[in-house]
């Protein structure tokens, strides 16, 4: 089962970083876009483990960058820029 606080370690290891930068960007030009994006994605700018890529945008949501918008669908996650 999926936990941010597993994960969140993993996120400061070198090999982690580009990943983490490519969906930071991502993130950031679809948003100015399109004014939000979905985790499914958000999560496709790097590859990886799908928990791990999870872990990434819960960090950029942490460091508040981006906030989560509250959705009827729990399991349907959307973004947009932290206000």
């Amino acid at each position: 089962m999926y936990d941010y606080q597993d994960f969140k370690p993993k996120l400061f290891k070198e090999e982690n970083q580009e990943a983490f930068l490519k969906i930071r960007d991502g993130i950031n030009a679809t948003i100015t876009i399109a004014g939000c994006i979905t985790l499914d994605k958000a999560i496709a700018f790097a590859n990886g483990d799908n928990w791990l890529r999870m872990a990434m945008v819960e960090r950029l949501v942490e460091l508040k960058e981006i906030e989560e918008v509250k959705t009827e669908y729990p399991t349907f996650r959307v973004f947009t820029k932290f206000k």
